[in-house]
């Protein structure tokens, strides 16, 4: 459904000595749908944010490779062409609350001209699942026709991608939880904790996020350094503002490592842990990669070294729960885009 209004704007272009005056009539309309769609608002909303290219089939590029929507104030709805980062800002987000509103404003389609929608999407509980409000609000130099394409395309996203999308053997297989945890007891009697999760992205981009300073940085912690050699450093430090050396500071060191397929760290232990295994150095984690099919990625972490005691079940327990927190967002890394480093973390 759209709704249309007239808009007449005057612009002045002066050069120089040369002044002349030109009526640039603008133009105006509002689309509205609303559809229930299958799931919670919360999931609803986590499927029309990062990333959206499994339902949205409408960009610059043949197959671009990465389409997503960074929802928070501020974020992008970004189109990125290539590996060199080429690419385009189709909107930028206003107001995202999870499972309740997201608001965009952008050219979207219309780059190049002086056209603005201001998208709003309004989410409730419904006994169906979620209901499902669009309003597409969009002014300026509008093409001819372009009133009717536009709420074709937006049906056509709503009612023949994005519910279908919910329903499909590949959302669900997406929704679930994407680490497991598959710790196990070695014939030796030697605790192994180990962790894995199935990341939605192809081998040589999973492998550069996990051994690289900057891949590191785009989900695990906003100062890495890592040196990918035998005997390489691995630094990091999960606090905002803060620079390697300073307290809190993490200090691993490669042990060797095959390109593409795994590398191994000795893990430090800093001053929080107990005595006896921070002392005993005897820690290490081993990260192996393989392929999973059409730009999937299986990544395992596996820590070996272990002591007995309650200390030492003290930092099992701590890494237990901090392995599968990375391993989960290095998945959402990839479904979502980078994290914004902007708040403390926790």
């Amino acid at each position: 459904m759209s709704k249309r209004f007239p808009l007449t704007i005057f612009w002045c272009a002066q050069f120089a000595a040369f002044a002349e005056v030109k009526e640039s009539k603008l133009s105006g309309f509002t689309i509205e749908h609303e559809i229930v769609l299958p799931g919670s608002p919360v999931e609803v909303y986590d499927a029309v944010t990062g990333d959206i290219s499994p339902w949205w089939d409408h960009h610059l590029s043949e197959k671009p490779k990465k389409l997503y929507i960074d929802a928070h104030p501020g974020g992008g709805f970004y189109e990125i062409f290539n590996d060199a980062g080429d690419g385009m800002l189709h909107a930028t987000v206003i107001r995202a609350d999870r499972g309740k509103k997201l608001q965009f404003t952008g050219p979207l389609p219309f780059a190049g001209k002086v056209v603005d929608f201001a998208v709003t999407y309004d989410l409730a509980p419904d006994p169906g699942g979620t209901k499902f409000h669009l309003t597409a609000n969009l002014a300026g130099q509008v093409p001819d026709g372009a009133e009717k394409a536009a709420d074709g395309v937006w049906r056509h996203f709503l009612v023949e991608r994005l519910k279908p999308y919910l329903e499909s053997d590949e959302y669900k297989k997406r929704k679930a939880s994407p680490v497991k945890n598959s710790s196990f007891i070695a014939p030796s009697g030697e605790r192994v904790l180990r962790h894995e999760a199935m990341v939605n992205g192809s081998l040589a981009d999973v492998w550069n996020a996990c051994s690289t300073s900057e891949g590191w940085m785009t989900f695990m912690a906003p100062v890495v350094h890592m040196e990918l050699k035998t005997g390489g450093l691995f630094d990091s430090n999960y606090h905002l503002g803060s620079k390697l050396g300073d307290p809190g500071t993490i200090h691993n060191t490669v042990l060797n490592y095959i390109p593409m397929e795994m590398f191994s760290i000795k893990v430090g232990l800093t001053e929080q842990f107990p005595e006896r295994p921070r002392q005993a150095g005897t820690l290490f984690a081993v990260l192996t990669f393989k392929e999973a099919g059409a730009k999937q990625t299986l990544v395992t972490i596996s820590m070996l070294g272990w002591g007995s005691g309650e200390d030492w079940d003290t930092v099992y327990k701590h890494f237990d729960r901090g392995n599968a927190y990375t391993m989960a967002e290095l998945a959402r890394r990839f479904d979502r885009g980078p994290v914004v480093w902007k708040g403390e973390q926790k």
